[in-house]
Order: C-alpha cells, then structure tokens, then sequence
C-alpha cells in the first residue's frame, strides 16, 4: 500500500505523460493548424488574385519539378510497376469479376439511384439553401467588404494607390449574355476616342479600326451635328450604341442616329422615364429592330482589338444621374472612362465595388460639376488627362470651380470642348496623342 502510495507520489510525471500524450494532436491543431488555415482562407478572400499567382508560382517551380524529378521516377512509377499491376492482375480483378461485379449490378447500383442520391441530393440541398448560402451572403461576403473598405480608407486611398484587388477583369459576361472573346485583349494601332462639341451635353465616338460605338449624342440642338460628323467620319455602322442615362441632354441625338445608322447593339440603363424623348427613343429602337439590353457592372465587351468594360451602375438609384452607365475602354496599356451624369454616390459605389477603374483619361461626370469627380473617384483612377464636355456660359456653372481645383490638385491636365471644340485622342496602346477640331 505504501510502496504504490510513494511511487505514485515521488513518480507523478508517469501519470502527466500519458495524458499529454492523449492530448498533444488535438492541442497542437487547435493552437497551430485552425490558426493557419484561417489566416489562409482570410488572406485567399482578400487578395484572391495574389493567393492564386503564389499557388501557381509554387506549383510551376516547386510542386511540379519534384513530382516529375523525384516522387514519379523513384516512387510512383515502381510502386506501379512492382507491386499495384500484380495485384491488380492476380488479386483485384479475379475478385471483382466474381463478387464485385454482381453486387454492382444488383445491390449498389439500385441503392445508389433510388435510395442514396435522392436523399444526399435533398439534403445537400437543403444545407446550402439553408445554411451556405446564407452564411456567406449575411456573413462572410459583408466582412470581405468591411475589411476591404477600411484597407481602401485608411490605407490604399490616403497613400493614393489602388487596391491590390482592383485587377483588370480581362474577360467576363455582357449584359446580352455575349462573352468578350479569349484572345481579345490586344491593342489597335488605330484607335480614337472622340469627344465631341455638343455644347451642354455628352458625346463620345470611339472607333477601334473598324469598329465603332458612340456614347451619347447630346441634346436635340445638336442632333443633326451628331449625325453628320459620323458620316464625315465614314461610319455607317456602329457596333453599340450607349444612352448613359435618359436625360434629354444625353439622350436626344441617339434618336437621329438611330434612324440613319445602323446598329448592332443598343445599351441602355435599367429604368425609365417619362419624358417625351425617352418614349421617342424606345420608338427609335424599335422602329431599328433592336432592344435595349441592360448591362451589369463588370460585363465585358469586345470593339475591334480594344474592349470596354461597364464599371457601373453597380446598383439602382432614385437619381436618374447615379443610373448612368458607366465605361472603361482599354486599348494595349492605354484606358479610358466615361461616367456620363454619374455623381458622388454612383461614384463610390463604383469605388468600391473592386473594378479596376485605372484610367489615363477621365471625362469629369455631370460636365464638371461639384457634386461628381470626387477625390476619392481620382485615387483610384489615377488619371493624367480629364476632357470635360460643357457648353460655353451655360446656366450650370459648369465646370464648377471646386471640380477644377480637386483636377489641378492631382496635376491633371483639363481639356475642354468650350475652349478646344471637338477633341480627338488617338492611342496606339501606348502612348496617347491629341488634337482639338474647332
């Protein structure tokens, strides 16, 4: 009694060992691995483009040369050879073909189809409309976003950088279910962005070779100049036609054009209005055989070798402005954005939406006005020129003059159709020239 008394006593380490051992594994999971693989699965979340080109570098230069050099040479292929072909031949198959073949065909097979698929597919089911789904629409996608917005505001936007996130979406659906081809992503020696002189309104071609769309067509006024400056153009043809929004002046030359051009493509914002030119237009479309498709923000569209990108409404809005659509065009290393009437809640939203909006050229929203253009617009875009399109002495204000001082605190250099007329910008994918046609 004593002697077990002292050894239990003077050897107590015995009893602790063994229970350590039991729970080592399960201790060193909880503490080491969960940890890791949740910062993984956080960091894969947040920077899923980078987590993928580290996963590939270490699969091209790491995971491949040794499963090639070492693991199939000296493991794999004599494991095969010596030991899994034998017993396949003398074991696996002679079993197989007496026993396994008729369980197969007259036990599993009938219970797999009528008894386990039914219910693993009414319960999966179930678990993801009940349970995945929701988890990751109510929980994990707004922590994604709240991690990602405060990264952009207290770090990537104040040191004036683009979020790590923002990448090209170099090819993705259309709002008519078309897809942007794989090989698409080229640059067009011949390759114009011209913003036109329609006074108070928005008018932009854009022509890549043969290839053209126009982005809306100013107001009623200046129609017919719209009209005729295609023709001078020799376009007879245009593969989209764009309404940003259906606000008359943006919305009304569309019309002339529709009824002496023909289009492809007709894209407009989904809502409506009830003004007379908004039903004139419906008319248009319809008079040409088209229907407005309503493209989603990150739709991708192919213009000869250069293609555009629809970065927003990245929502619906009350304000027919916020709806307007918005377009990044990219030839080669070269881009450019139109917002047409977009203002400051649009804007954000398009900020924040993880779009790449980098852009070379900018075409300030609203003709310049205060409410558009924001600072936090021009951290993300990063622009080196901004062409406004405004009428001279409009009753606007426009360009106000907080819109140029945020342009000139950027060191961007301003055009505008007021003071140039039309302005032309011609890339060759990259480097970008101008000329101004009064």
């Amino acid at each position: 009694m004593n002697r077990r008394y002292r050894k239990k006593r003077n050897y107590p380490h015995y009893t602790q060992s063994a229970k350590e051992k039991r729970r080592r594994l399960p201790r060193f999971i909880r503490r080491y691995v969960l940890p890791v693989l949740l910062l993984l699965w956080i960091l894969s979340s947040l920077f899923p483009a980078q987590t993928q080109s580290l996963l590939d570098a270490a699969d091209t230069y790491i995971l491949s040369p040794v499963c090639e050099s070492v693991v199939e040479p000296y493991l794999l292929t004599p494991l095969d050879e010596h030991v899994l072909q034998p017993l396949n031949e003398h074991i696996w198959t002679p079993i197989d073909d007496t026993i396994g073949a008729p369980l197969r065909k007259w036990v599993f097979t009938p219970l797999t189809e009528h008894v386990i698929t039914p219910v693993w597919d009414a319960i999966s089911g179930a678990v993801t409309e009940h349970v995945i789904t929701p988890f990751q629409n109510e929980v994990i996608a707004p922590l994604t976003a709240d991690v990602r917005t405060a990264l952009e505001d207290y770090f990537f936007t104040p040191l004036g950088l683009s979020s790590p996130w923002n990448s090209d979406s170099g090819s993705g659906s259309s709002g008519d279910g078309s897809k942007l081809a794989a090989d698409a992503v080229k640059r067009s020696t011949d390759f114009e962005v011209h913003y036109l002189d329609v006074g108070q309104g928005l008018s932009v071609l854009v022509r890549s070779g043969d290839h053209a769309l126009l982005y809306d067509g100013g107001d009623r006024n200046h129609s017919s100049f719209v009209v005729a400056y295609l023709k001078r153009q020799g376009i007879t043809k245009l593969d989209y036609l764009i309404a940003s929004h259906y606000d008359a002046d943006h919305l009304s030359g569309l019309i002339g054009v529709l009824h002496t051009t023909e289009v492809d493509t007709v894209l407009g914002p989904d809502y409506e209005h009830t003004s007379k030119t908004y039903t004139s237009f419906q008319s248009a479309v319809t008079d040409a055989g088209k229907t407005v498709y309503h493209p989603t923000a990150g739709s991708d569209y192919q213009l000869g070798d250069a293609y555009f990108t629809v970065v927003g409404p990245i929502k619906s809005y009350t304000d027919s402005n916020n709806n307007s659509i918005a377009i990044r065009i990219v030839n080669g290393d070269n881009s450019f954005l139109l917002t047409g009437d977009a203002e400051t809640q649009s804007e954000e939203d398009m900020c924040r939406s993880g779009l790449n909006l980098y852009s070379d050229v900018i075409c300030p929203g609203h003709h310049g006005s205060s409410n558009a253009t924001t600072s936090l617009l021009l951290a993300y875009t990063q622009p080196t020129w901004a062409v406004i399109s405004v009428g001279a002495g409009n009753d606007y204000g426009h360009p106000h003059q907080a819109t140029l001082q945020r342009l000139a605190d950027a060191g961007i250099t301003v055009l505008r159709t007021d003071e140039h007329g039309t302005i032309v910008a011609r890339s060759d994918g990259k480097d970008i020239s101008w000329s101004m046609e009064r």
